[in-house]
């Protein structure tokens, strides 16, 4: 089913919880992304949600077996990427994400997001995060 232009716009302005993400130096954060994951390219981030995805048992399950959460990270402003895939002041959407444990990190299988300053964690249909696409 398609998410309808008021799931988007409640996704965006709605309310949330506000988390705090990383408030030092971009390059200490960095510094740290380099010896924890120095395989994985990295993305910093500004004005983000971390999506909860609200879903049935079965998809629930489904996630569960595939080994990723019922999370996606979207940010309204791309600071820096390590690959070059996203430039500065643009969007992205991750995929799901496999590990969510440190609020200034966010991890899917293809690469780690940093999350700077504060953003959101808020509920979500699948349907409506997935609908945004570059």
């Amino acid at each position: 089913m398609a998410a309808t232009l008021e799931e988007v716009s409640e996704f965006f302005y709605g309310h949330g919880k506000i988390v705090s993400g990383w408030e030092g130096a971009d390059s200490a954060l960095i510094d740290i992304v380099k010896v924890y994951y120095p395989r994985k390219p990295y993305c910093l981030v500004r004005k983000w949600i971390v999506a909860d995805l609200q879903l049935t048992r079965a998809e629930r399950e489904q996630l569960r077996l595939k080994a990723v959460l019922p999370l996606v990270l979207f940010a309204h402003e791309v600071v820096r990427d390590s690959r070059n895939r996203f430039p500065p002041g643009h969007w992205v959407r991750s995929n799901y994400g496999i590990v969510h444990n440190c609020p200034s990190i966010f991890e899917t299988r293809g690469t780690v997001y940093l999350l700077l300053g504060d953003g959101y964690r808020k509920k979500a249909t699948a349907d409506t995060v997935f609908s945004l696409r570059p």
